[in-house]
């Protein structure tokens, strides 16, 4: 993952150019086949030093919208419409094991609203809280669901267990762990696409993909 920084405002227009890597989110995570639904998904992510943070950019071409007011607390409606989930670890080694408290791994998911506003909550659907500095904007563009975000990273978040929250000190060489899921509903059901099918990621942080940061 290389190094750099974005304006996190939905135009990808800084995410242009031959030095910019895209990701293919192809493989078939959870749920029905969407092939019809959607036809592409890929995603690219930078990292910045200064600020501790992962910058992503999310494009997703779904011919078939289902878009949502939010996301309810505990997972209510979970699966109701299209959205992404956005999965970090900060210290990629102490990625065993993992629950709804987000201390080893954190769980977001962002979406957009029928009126094309962005929302953006933990992976419960509980309201974030400020220091977890998640900023994110998304909008639409033709039959495209374009994401951007910037993920602060951490070792440990203790908001809700009690411990200390230790914000992870990036640099080149560290592993951190990262991952984007585009979910998606359709007419035949619902469906979820990631880097690969390797599944469970939600508790179990060690399924989380592995990016060594570099300098370049």
């Amino acid at each position: 993952m290389p190094h750099g920084k974005s304006v996190v405002d939905a135009d990808l227009s800084d995410w242009e150019g031959n030095h910019v890597r895209w990701h293919r989110l192809d493989a078939l995570y959870y749920g029905e086949p969407d092939a019809r639904d959607v036809t592409d998904a890929k995603f690219s992510a930078r990292w910045n030093q200064p600020e501790g943070k992962i910058y992503v950019a999310v494009i997703v071409d779904d011919t078939d919208d289902f878009r949502t007011e939010g996301y309810g607390p505990l997972r209510e409606g979970w699966d109701d419409g299209d959205r992404i989930e956005l999965l970090s670890v900060g210290d990629a080694e102490a990625a065993t094991g993992w629950s709804t408290n987000h201390d080893v791994a954190q769980e977001y998911v962002v979406g957009v609203t029928p009126a094309g506003d962005s929302w953006g909550t933990w992976g419960t659907g509980d309201p974030l809280h400020p220091d977890t500095e998640l900023t994110y904007a998304a909008r639409i563009d033709g039959s495209k669901l374009i994401y951007e975000a910037a993920v602060k990273c951490f070792d440990n978040y203790g908001r809700f267990t009690g411990e200390p929250t230790v914000v992870s000190k990036l640099g080149p060489g560290k592993i951190v762990r990262f991952d984007v899921i585009v979910n998606t509903r359709h007419q035949d059901g619902f469906g979820m696409r990631a880097l690969d099918d390797n599944g469970g990621r939600w508790n179990d942080s060690g399924k989380i993909t592995r990016f060594i940061l570099a300098d370049e």
